[in-house]
């Protein structure tokens, strides 16, 4: 949201942010409550679609698609970083879990099916959303993620939401790089 303010030339001072849940923004927009939401799906959709008929929309893709994504992390504590037997069980799972998003990819009907109708409850229709607003899959080094991650973490500290300016560098533990560069390829 922040990020998207910048690029209209506001601050968070020229707008009232509403802390809300996810499940909660279709009611607030709806009710008039905010004006506007960050909405994920299948959210957006079944907002477009239950209440186009009293205005509902979305703003023009030229719009957003100057909005940065992020990307998705993985977070472990200090204290599992600082174990070496729990660090190589970290180094395991990351392996894994890119495995795993591949062959979500690779085999979608089956990723529906299994997790988002059988797991989440949610319909064919909703499932193919979440998964095509996802993109495309990258597994970069964290290296090359210090720039990015520091822009948000500068964004959010000049809007006045961090005590004090982080340093990107101390999020991100570069030992992961190596097993993220082997299991992309």
């Amino acid at each position: 949201m922040l990020s998207a303010l910048k690029l209209a030339g506001l601050t968070r001072k020229d707008v009232t942010l509403v802390p809300l849940r996810a499940p909660d923004f279709p009611d607030a927009i709806r009710s008039g409550q905010v004006d506007v939401a960050a909405l994920n799906e299948p959210h957006f959709s079944r907002y477009l679609a239950d209440y186009a008929d009293r205005g509902a929309r979305a703003l023009p893709a030229s719009e957003t698609a100057r909005v940065p994504s992020g990307p998705s992390y993985l977070y472990a504590s200090d204290a599992a970083l600082r174990d070496p037997t729990r660090t190589a069980a970290i180094a395991d799972f990351v392996a894994h879990w890119i495995a795993a998003l591949r062959w979500s990819k690779a085999h979608r009907d089956e990723w529906v099916d299994a997790y988002y109708m059988q797991r989440q409850r949610l319909s064919p229709t909703d499932g193919r959303k979440i998964e095509d607003a996802a993109g495309e899959l990258t597994f970069p080094p964290l290296s090359s993620l210090v720039a990015k991650q520091q822009a948000i973490a500068d964004l959010i500290y000049e809007a006045g939401d961090l005590p004090k300016r982080l340093d990107a560098r101390d999020e991100f533990d570069f030992r992961f790089d190596d097993v993220i560069t082997a299991n992309a390829r």
